[in-house]
């Protein structure tokens, strides 16, 4: 029996890049709102490239709405 699961797949600097760009634009929450519909989303790459401290919380407050709703690993 085969499960279909809906995964994301990331670069964590591409993500904090998409969060900065979501919110800038003034669309903020749209991200998080896909993602919670997928069942696991995959950061690659956490702390091999730089980014701001205000995109580090962005991509802190989205860990925080997927949390017990979709699985993360980084």
């Amino acid at each position: 029996m085969h499960m279909h699961r809906r995964v994301r797949f990331f670069s964590t600097a591409e993500l904090v890049n998409a969060l900065e760009m979501e919110k800038s634009a003034g669309k903020h929450g749209q991200i998080a709102n896909r993602l919670g519909m997928v069942d696991l989303v995959i950061l690659d790459e956490l702390g091999y490239l730089p980014f701001s401290q205000a995109g580090g919380a962005l991509l802190f407050h989205l860990l925080s709405r997927l949390y017990e709703r979709t699985s993360v690993i980084i």
